[in-house]
């Protein structure tokens, strides 16, 4: 049975509700309030709650437990007459920084992939895909209803329709150029992964150097559209990344590669493939599957332990760093390229060869092509992860039993 939440954005100065009412309160930016300075206090004097082994690291809709052990959870508190208080975090990229992060004041943290554990947190899981579509809003033509159809076949998809003429063979949706990747991570915030579909529009376009080739779509912001030999740039899409696929709408492939390689990651860039009408070949999340019909877009599964081993040589931090190969600490260009394709040559041929296979064959392409992108309707409709969050709040509020046990607050914990 699901509760009924109330969310309470103060910073938009809506009024708050009652003590004893069922609400999450986001803090963030309103830590002075009045009404947030209590809702902490309270916790703070709140009794919490010792779970039983078989809570122990779960995921439940949607939601983790994380190691509720004895010595572990000071900061899983009963809620009682006050809002259960959340908190959401940010980029995959910071996933080291949050490991040293706890529940010390909060109830909830909000997450965009499963991977990372979170110290005594329950964690609930976003995937950032669907909630990014709500940023068009939830009417109209891209609108978050109308989206969820489209995108479980329930209407006519707007870039598609009868026998579908292709103005190019694939789009790449990119801020920076595949062939100069050293100037990629003059930014603190990439992995090593991020290379990855760099090389594989790389590896892709020898195979179609003397067709017409890959087109590039790169942010921002000038046009470049014409037949080519060679795979190259397509400037100017405007509007955001959430719109971009409109810009990509045409094309008969779409690589729609993650950042990083992570659990529970997917970003808005499938979404985009999906939406453009054309297949999206896709890298990032090992376990995309879960949540989306791999049977729509070509997914290119990576070994991680090559993808471990890359990292070695690039280690994740917040500030810029070298890479630890070679002669140099800040290879060139064609040094980076030529590192990278001995790992990645071997571990993108299947996917390349896939995308050539379906560029050949219409029967198989069209198959794949009108497949739906979204079959389990929780997805888009928010069930999940509501049961989980529903089964950890009545649990917090001592609602329902799950073997725990209360245990007097200290508040010198």
């Amino acid at each position: 049975m699901f509760s009924n939440f109330t969310v309470v954005r103060l910073n938009k100065n809506e009024t708050p509700p009652p003590w004893n009412s069922t609400a999450f309160l986001h803090g963030r930016g309103c830590a002075d309030h009045p009404y947030v300075v209590e809702s902490m206090e309270r916790r703070k004097h709140a009794p919490y709650l010792v779970a039983s082994a078989s809570m122990s690291s779960l995921w439940v809709h949607g939601v983790r437990w994380q190691d509720f052990s004895s010595s572990s959870t000071k900061y899983l508190r009963v809620i009682r007459d006050r809002p259960a208080l959340i908190r959401t975090l940010g980029e995959v990229f910071w996933r080291t920084h949050y490991e040293k992060q706890s529940c010390k004041d909060v109830d909830f943290v909000v997450y965009r992939e499963v991977e990372t554990m979170i110290p005594d947190c329950l964690t609930i899981h976003s995937l950032q895909g669907v909630t990014t579509t709500l940023s068009r809003g939830v009417e109209g033509k891209f609108g978050f209803r109308h989206t969820s159809d489209i995108l479980q076949n329930f209407v006519p998809h707007p870039f598609r329709g009868g026998k579908v003429a292709h103005k190019g063979f694939c789009s790449f949706l990119v801020k920076f150029n595949s062939s100069r990747p050293t100037s990629m991570f003059s930014s603190p915030i990439y992995d090593i992964d991020a290379i990855i579909r760099h090389m594989f529009f790389l590896q892709l376009s020898e195979y179609k150097s003397k067709l017409f080739a890959c087109y590039v779509i790169i942010q921002p912001r000038r046009s470049l559209m014409k037949p080519v030999q060679e795979c190259e740039r397509i400037t100017d899409c405007p509007g955001g990344p959430y719109t971009s696929f409109e810009c990509m709408a045409g094309y008969k492939f779409h690589i729609t590669m993650e950042n990083t390689m992570v659990d529970g990651y997917v970003s808005e860039k499938l979404f985009n493939g999906a939406l453009a009408g054309g297949i999206p070949v896709y890298f990032g999340a090992p376990d995309v599957a879960k949540y989306f019909n791999e049977k729509s877009f070509i997914h290119c599964k990576l070994s991680r332990r090559v993808i471990q081993k890359m990292r070695s040589f690039y280690p994740r931090g917040q500030k810029s760093r070298p890479f630890l190969f070679g002669n140099s600490l800040h290879p060139t260009d064609t040094e980076l390229l030529s590192w990278a394709d001995t790992y990645l040559r071997p571990q993108l041929n299947p996917c390349v060869k896939r995308v050539m296979e379906l560029d050949k064959n219409d029967e198989k392409y069209e198959s794949i092509l009108h497949q739906p992108f979204i079959v389990n309707e929780d997805i888009m409709s928010g069930v999940y992860p509501l049961k989980g969050i529903t089964l950890a709040y009545n649990t917090l509020r001592n609602l329902d039993g799950n073997g725990f046990t209360i245990v007097p607050s200290n508040v010198d914990d």
